[in-house]
């Protein structure tokens, strides 16, 4: 009797904590994603910045200012382009995301869908 409570409860607990352990896997995994995907954007917009810059600290004549602005239209418009890019990253990164999360939600309501149906036929 002590051991089927104990198996009992054994099970319960599996099948309690299965989905939790897995719950976190998922998350933990996301924030790892989004991170990275973070740090990398940081670092890509921090090199534009600092390269940008750098030209400007080795302007010394008119000359070189009227290149550097020449320049600097040059770089709004690259830094746009990746601007659009990086956003349309994102909102892909997402959808994934979120198409991770609607997985693992259906998979635990059909499975608890069976676990009634089974219970219910017993």
């Amino acid at each position: 009797m002590f051991t089927q409570a104990i198996n009992s409860w054994a099970d319960q607990s599996k099948a309690f904590f299965e989905p939790v352990i897995e719950f976190n896997q998922i998350a933990l995994s996301q924030a790892q994603k989004v991170g990275e995907k973070q740090l990398a954007l940081v670092n890509d917009y921090a090199k534009l910045g600092l390269e940008q810059l750098s030209k400007a600290a080795k302007i010394t004549s008119a000359e070189d200012l009227q290149k550097a602005a020449e320049e600097q239209f040059k770089s709004i418009q690259t830094i746009n382009d990746k601007v659009m890019k990086d956003s349309a990253e994102l909102v892909a990164l997402g959808q994934e995301l979120g198409a991770e999360w609607k997985t693992f939600a259906d998979s635990k309501v059909e499975a608890t869908a069976k676990t009634v149906k089974a219970k219910a036929k017993a």
